[in-house]
């Protein structure tokens, strides 16, 4: 399977239980994503962009 037909978010880092979605409020630091326990917030990206959350922020892949 094409990895880039397959969606992905990403969960945990130190925040167990919780999820990458975007930013409501601009940081001085440029961050757009932040952490939020609502599901239904949650941000999906593709595999290439998962993958640089993951580094910046922490956490693990998880294919929807």
């Amino acid at each position: 399977m094409n990895k880039t037909q397959v969606k992905y978010i990403v969960r945990g880092g130190q925040r167990n239980g919780q999820y990458i979605a975007t930013r409501i409020a601009p940081t001085s630091t440029g961050r757009k994503y932040a952490w939020t326990p609502n599901r239904s917030r949650v941000v999906v990206l593709t595999y290439e962009q998962a993958r640089g959350v993951v580094r910046r922020y922490g956490g693990t892949i998880v294919r929807v």
